[in-house]
C-alpha cells in the first residue's frame, strides 16, 4: 500500500490491523517545508529569505531524477539526529535553489524556493 506522501506509508513489518492512519493536511507539510528553507538557510548562511520568494512544496514519487541533480550541484548537510539537507543554490543567489529535506532517514520533502521577480543583473 502506498500513501499520497513518499516515506509516510504503512510500516511493512505491522500487521495491517494494527495500522493507524494520521491524516496529515497539505498546509501543515508546507508550513514545515517553509519553516525548513528559512531556518536552514539562516543556520548554514546567516542570509533570511524574505517575504518576497516563494517557496514551493514539491512531491516526487519518483524523484530520481531530482536527487541525481542535486547530488551533482548541490551540498548535503547533516543538521542534527533525524534531519538530512541537500541544497543547490546558484552561487550569485544564494537565497534561491533546490531542496531535499529527509526526516528521520524515510521521508522526503523537496522543496524550491524562487524570488517573485528576479533581481536585475
Amino acid at each position: 500500500m502506498d500513501s499520497i506522501f513518499p516515506g509516510m506509508g504503512p510500516d511493512p513489518s505491522l500487521k495491517p490491523e494494527d495500522w493507524i492512519a494520521l491524516p496529515l493536511p497539505k498546509a501543515g507539510i508546507e508550513m514545515l517545508a517553509e519553516k525548513l528553507v528559512r531556518g536552514v538557510t539562516y543556520a548554514l548562511d546567516r542570509l533570511f529569505i524574505e517575504a518576497n520568494h516563494i517557496v514551493e512544496v514539491h512531491v516526487y514519487h519518483d524523484p530520481k531524477p531530482i536527487v541525481d541533480g542535486l547530488e551533482t550541484w548541490g551540498v548535503r548537510h547533516e543538521r542534527g539526529p533525524g534531519l538530512e539537507v541537500t541544497r543547490a543554490s546558484p552561487t550569485d543567489y544564494p537565497q534561491s535553489g533546490l531542496w531535499r529535506f529527509v526526516l528521520w532517514g524515510q521521508i522526503p520533502i523537496f522543496a524550491s524556493v524562487l524570488p517573485s521577480e528576479m533581481p536585475p543583473r
